[in-house]
């Protein structure tokens, strides 16, 4: 199968590393092993403008089912291994899926389930880890609202995947870096990224992802990070050849507070750019290459209730957004409610606009509404 060699590549360099960092001594009493999961219930419509100015209306429920177990395999050797499933009402059957590409560009479709984590990790002293396989990867800014315009695995109620090798120092304080080595399939990669990027060719078949953040308070400043992906051989041009893709990524936090009940006023950003962008075709230039995402959010206007306000864009040739399709700007409304044992509540508003389209032709538009529940055990 495709995607054995990908993953017993990167799981044999976590052996070779962690055989230099400490025998493979297992602990005189073995833990139990760790069971984790969550679900999340979606219930969502959207009422699309056509081009023809005909409006499509659809409904749809969708339940997401995420079960792991997560163990020590030695003293300094741990192992996860997580089913994720995504259903719908408008699903035509179901299927386990295993392989080194998702059905879509975006994920899993409704009705398929898989391994979305099967990974060995291995610790170098207190602050810095390696972990080898099949594991979920993200870049994700500050409030209430995870979502990014750089990388974000199984966002929503999506599933997707990093294949590969990262290295993370998560614990300690100040700049924490990461750096992922990921395999991209010939059919498409597991995590988004949009056409025309195209990893057929034999030098596409890895990328590598790094990013660097600092969450400890500087000022009013909660968040500061940059990041950068490196996807060679992947863009075709039809004037230039394949061409490498590159994206880089800046983001931030402030946070003031208002009063003395915890409230909090955060203004978020996340801005981008891609120096390498595709051709929209003969006399029409090149794409957009930029990608934003700006938000204003009221954190525990009472308490366990927050609202924010986002704005977001994503040029023609912005393709690795997971959150924010390209070749659109939104704006989007949210409420959340943190309700304890009962989950996490949130309910969504968004308008979302075509931004260029061909010459003559009007702008498809969205508008979007969704109830989303959350919770984890």
């Amino acid at each position: 199968m495709t995607w054995k060699k990908p993953l017993i590549t990167a799981a044999a360099w976590v052996f070779c590393l962690q055989t230099t960092a400490g025998a493979m001594v297992p602990s005189e009493t073995r833990p139990p092993v760790v069971f984790s999961g969550d679900a999340r219930g979606l219930l969502i419509r959207q009422d699309r403008e056509l081009r023809d100015g005909t409006t499509d209306c659809n409904e749809e429920a969708i339940l997401r089912v995420r079960i792991g177990a997560e163990s020590d395999l030695a003293s300094n050797l741990r192992a996860k291994v997580r089913f994720a499933g995504r259903y719908s009402n408008n699903q035509s059957g179901t299927s386990f899926v295993f392989d080194d590409h998702p059905s879509g560009v975006a994920g899993l479709a409704a009705g398929e389930s898989t391994m979305d984590e099967m990974w060995l990790e291995s610790r170098f002293g207190e602050e810095w880890l390696v972990r080898a396989g099949r594991m979920q990867t993200r870049f994700l800014p500050e409030g209430i609202a995870k979502q990014s315009i750089d990388r974000h695995n199984s966002t929503n109620t999506m599933i997707n995947w990093t294949d590969g090798l990262m290295f993370m120092r998560d614990r300690g304080n100040g700049w924490r870096p990461q750096l992922i080595g990921h395999y991209n399939s010939p059919v498409r990669a597991s995590h988004p990224a949009r056409p025309p990027l195209d990893f057929s060719g034999s030098g596409s078949r890895w990328g590598v992802a790094a990013a660097v953040d600092n969450r400890d308070p500087l000022g009013p400043v909660v968040h500061r990070g940059v990041s950068l992906n490196w996807l060679p051989n992947a863009l075709p041009d039809q004037h230039d050849g394949r061409r490498d893709y590159i994206t880089l990524t800046a983001r931030g936090a402030a946070a003031w507070p208002l009063g003395d009940d915890g409230t909090r006023f955060m203004l978020t950003g996340q801005w981008g750019l891609a120096p390498n962008v595709q051709s929209r075709g003969p006399g029409m230039g090149r794409a957009e290459n930029i990608g934003t995402m700006m938000g204003a959010q009221l954190l525990d206007l009472f308490p366990k209730h927050s609202v924010a306000l986002f704005y977001s864009r994503a040029g023609d040739g912005w393709l690795l957004s997971p959150d924010v399709l390209v070749n659109t700007s939104a704006w989007e409304g949210r409420y959340e409610w943190r309700a304890g044992a009962w989950g996490v509540i949130e309910i969504r508003v968004r308008h979302r606009r075509e931004i260029h389209s061909a010459a003559g032709e009007a702008r498809v538009t969205d508008k979007e509404y969704y109830l989303r529940w959350t919770r984890s055990f």
